[in-house]
Order: C-alpha cells, then structure tokens, then sequence
C-alpha cells in the first residue's frame, strides 16, 4: 500500500508542477550581440533585446554601465569680478550610462521609494551617490544628469517597451536599444525588472562586453604602454594636418586669382 501512495503523491507533486509551470513562463532576457566591438570608425550601434517574462502590472528595461567617480568643477565669483573655479565635488558610482525604457509610466509602476528599490530611475542613482541630503549637491546631480542626457549617455523612455501577450502565457517583448557613439569601453549590465502590486522584483540580467577593437585599441594601448613614443606620434600627426591645411589653403589662394 505505501508504494502506492508514494507513486500516487509523486504523479500529484508532478501534475501541481507542471500546472503551476504553465502559469508562471520563466523569464528570458536576450541580446544580441553579446559583444560589441568599438573601431576606429564606431558611430553608435543598436542592441536588440527580446525576451519573456510572466504576467505583470508593468515592467523597464535596465541598462546600466560601469560605475566611476564624476568630478565636477564649481564656479563663483571672485572679488565680485571674475566668475573662476572656486572648488570641485565628487560624485561616486555614477555609472558610465543608463537607460531605462519602461511599458507604461513609472509612477503607475510604482511609489518613487518602490522604485529606487528596483534601481529605476534617477533617484535610485542620487540615492546611492549622493548619501546625506544637500540642497547644493542635489541641484549639481541634476545638471550631471542633464550633461549625461545631452551626450546621449542617460536616458528615461516611458510607454518605449512593448509587452505583448505570449503564447502558454504571460508576455514577450522585442526592443533596439541605441548605444550611442560616446559609449565607453567596459561590461553593460541589462537588466529586466517587472512590477506587481507596486513592488519590483529582478526577472533576468545579461551583460554586454564593450570592448575598443583594431586601430582604435592599438592606439588606446601605444597610449598606456608607450606614452613617449605616442606623444612623438601624436605631434608629428599635428605637423603633418597643419602642412597639409597650409598646402591646400595655398592652393586654394592661388586658384582664386
């Protein structure tokens, strides 16, 4: 009788798992590539990112690069005159991009406590970087954040990712993602961040290797490895432009009469 029971109870843990898998679809993050050469040319590129996840009330598309310190100059006048560097700030663990492209609009995902929880959005940063409240500090991030904009490096995109019902459930997406042509080299950590009741949970996480390919990382290692001899380069490249402008400017006078 017991070897029934435990065959019986087996097939029924069996039948629970396989209901409760076709409820809940795992989640897959794809990219594509998973490495991207930066050459001597590299004008900006797309990463397509596709994938599926269980159903959700919403969910963004984290991107984020390696992290590093920012230094800021701060300006003021001197005797009432000059406008001249008066100090610098520090900003720690600003990463080298982030993007975050959601379904629909943040605050409907979630409070902004909620939010720089999951690591969405701008004060997910401030709240790592800045620590202590300072007004001062505060009003400097956000140009940080506006100078990061304008270079094409931060971004917040809402209503930019589609979620679309998936067959056995829940729901899959396709995005290109621009990486733009300041990108720097380093690992870019793609993360997949769904909301529910208005908490997020991490679903899934790649990674995009960036790394400097042909000329442009011969250069970059003449530079690190033979300063000397990249400066002697580096000068006589200058001369060799300088001549040459020189040249065709005189042409150019020349035709003119």
């Amino acid at each position: 009788m017991r070897p029934k029971l435990t065959l019986l109870g087996l097939l029924s843990t069996l039948a629970v798992a396989r209901i409760l898998y076709a409820q809940e679809p795992a989640a897959d993050l794809r990219l594509e590539p998973t490495e991207l050469p930066l050459g001597l040319f590299y004008s900006g590129t797309d990463v397509h990112v596709s994938g599926r996840m269980p159903d959700a009330e919403g969910a963004v598309l984290v991107i984020r690069g390696v992290e590093g310190t920012v230094e800021l100059k701060i300006k003021g006048k001197v005797g009432g005159l000059f406008w001249l560097n008066v100090g610098e700030l520090k900003f720690e663990r600003i990463p080298a991009c982030y993007y975050a492209l959601a379904s629909g609009p943040l605050r409907a995902l979630g409070a902004p406590e909620a939010l720089a929880e999951a690591g969405v959005g701008y004060d997910a940063l401030a709240a790592v970087s800045l620590g202590a409240a300072d007004s001062d500090k505060e009003r400097l991030f956000a140009e940080l954040v506006k100078l990061k904009e304008k270079e094409g490096l931060f971004g917040i995109k809402e209503n930019a990712l589609t979620l679309e019902p998936a067959e056995g459930g829940g729901a899959r997406f396709s995005i290109a993602v621009p990486m733009p042509s300041s990108i720097q080299e380093g690992s870019y950590c793609f993360r997949l961040v769904a909301f529910h009741g208005g908490k997020g949970k991490l679903l899934a996480e790649r990674v995009l290797r960036v790394q400097e390919a042909g000329a442009a990382a011969w250069i970059r290692s003449l530079s690190r490895n033979h300063g000397f001899l990249y400066g002697i380069m580096a000068v006589g490249t200058a001369l060799a432009a300088g001549l040459l402008t020189g040249f065709l400017f005189h042409l150019g006078s020349k035709g003119g009469h």
